[in-house]
């Protein structure tokens, strides 16, 4: 059912009249003067401060010799603003990866010989290695 042509077209006017301050398109409150989705909407975009994401600045490439009775950080000094890093393992022995350099034992994340590992992390965050055997490089690729 269509309202009458009157109230029909009060209750328009009253939703696209312009405003006072120049004539901007007042379309802020509905039409029973409550705020608008697209008012509130429009009020949580403005105050957002965001940030861009993935591979916009760059990135490393390093390589870090390892043993088998410390954790070594990978890198030794992180990317600033990394988002990732990936390792690449082109020995022929087993590397373990973690988050805690106290660890007494070999225990973590194994990279097998001649294996890679990916991973999204942030430069706040500290990883280890540690070789199964002797003295193998790891190749680390940050991006950020």
């Amino acid at each position: 059912m269509a309202l009458p042509g009157d109230i029909r077209d009060r209750k328009h006017k009253a939703f696209i009249e312009n405003s006072t301050d120049g004539g901007v398109d007042n379309r802020v409150n509905d039409i029973d003067g409550n705020a608008s989705l697209v008012s509130i909407l429009a009020q949580l975009v403005s105050g957002l401060n965001t940030t861009p994401s993935g591979l916009t600045i760059g990135g490393k490439i390093t390589e870090v010799t390892l043993n088998s009775l410390t954790w070594t950080a990978l890198p030794t000094t992180a990317l600033t603003d990394r988002n990732g890093l990936a390792f690449q393992n082109p020995n022929g022995v087993e590397v373990k990866i973690g988050f805690d350099n106290t660890e007494t034992g070999y225990v973590g994340w194994a990279v097998n010989a001649s294996g890679e590992f990916f991973i999204d992390v942030s430069d706040s965050i500290t990883v280890y290695a540690k070789a199964s055997s002797g003295t193998p490089k790891l190749v680390i690729m940050e991006v950020a």
